[in-house]
């Protein structure tokens, strides 16, 4: 009885959830990233101009592999982040995933929680400050990485493979920004590599740049995340390392900073 299956008419299910929330209610729209591209519209005039509380559950953010390359959702970040009023969360596991979803229903205004296909990261010890919060895993270093999403456990492993340590900080929150840590950031680091499961185009990376540019902060950044084109089908291990995103090319990055 709460639950309503609109197939795959992604604009009808928006604009049905905006209705729901303007009476009153909390209605979780549950789609895959990449469909909800086709509600582009009705996400910014139906939702987010009236700041509706409804929460989207973006599933198979990032690479989804064997979905094939129409399901990958690697856009999400850049086609949600400039849209006012919106809330953009990214679990790496499931406690924080929980977590966000009692966030998000006490906020009353839109978010997004974007979490990928299947895979998730180990769970942390102990409770969650805010989920606005980045996870501190690594004090700031020198070189200091930043990841979100399913990366997050890629680097957890890289930086206990590393014989060179690195800072490393978990980007639960998208937007807003985490300012204090980024500033904490900028003040201990001279390298900053950004590791996500978005297009590198008006991702995380380049909302942290942003973020940079606008304090006139000068800051050797590196992306890792999706290139510049349609990414294949195949399985996501495949993938990662068809693109560098892998534990072996973050180290690979850290290297060549820490040799600098």
């Amino acid at each position: 009885e709460r639950f309503f299956d609109v197939g795959i008419a992604e604009q009808h299910g928006v604009t049905m959830s905006a209705g729901m929330a303007a009476q009153g209610f909390i209605p979780v729209f549950a789609v895959y990233s990449s469909f909800l591209q086709r509600a582009y519209d009705q996400v910014v005039h139906d939702v987010c101009m009236q700041n509706l509380p409804v929460i989207f559950a973006v599933d198979r953010a990032g690479l989804v592999g064997d979905d094939g390359e129409t399901h990958h959702g690697v856009f999400d970040i850049s086609y949600l982040s400039h849209m006012p009023n919106m809330t953009i969360l990214a679990p790496s596991n499931r406690e924080e995933l929980e977590y966000m979803i009692e966030f998000a229903v006490n906020l009353k205004a839109p978010v997004v929680i974007r979490y990928p296909r299947g895979r998730f990261g180990r769970d942390k010890d102990g409770p969650i400050r805010s989920v606005l919060d980045w996870e501190v895993i690594e004090p700031a270093r020198k070189t200091t990485v930043i990841a979100c999403g399913a990366y997050v456990d890629t680097a957890i492993r890289a930086l206990e493979k590393s014989e060179k340590r690195f800072g490393l900080y978990s980007a639960r929150a998208i937007k807003p920004l985490d300012e204090k840590s980024l500033d904490e950031i900028a003040a201990k680091s001279e390298h900053i590599i950004v590791m996500e499961d978005n297009a590198m185009i008006g991702g995380l990376g380049s909302l942290i740049e942003d973020y940079y540019a606008k304090k006139d902060i000068a800051k050797n950044i590196t992306k890792m995340g999706i290139p510049d084109r349609f990414i294949t089908h195949g399985s996501v291990e495949l993938l990662n390392e068809e693109i560098g995103l892998t534990v072996e090319g973050l180290l690979e990055k850290v290297a060549a900073h820490e040799g600098k």
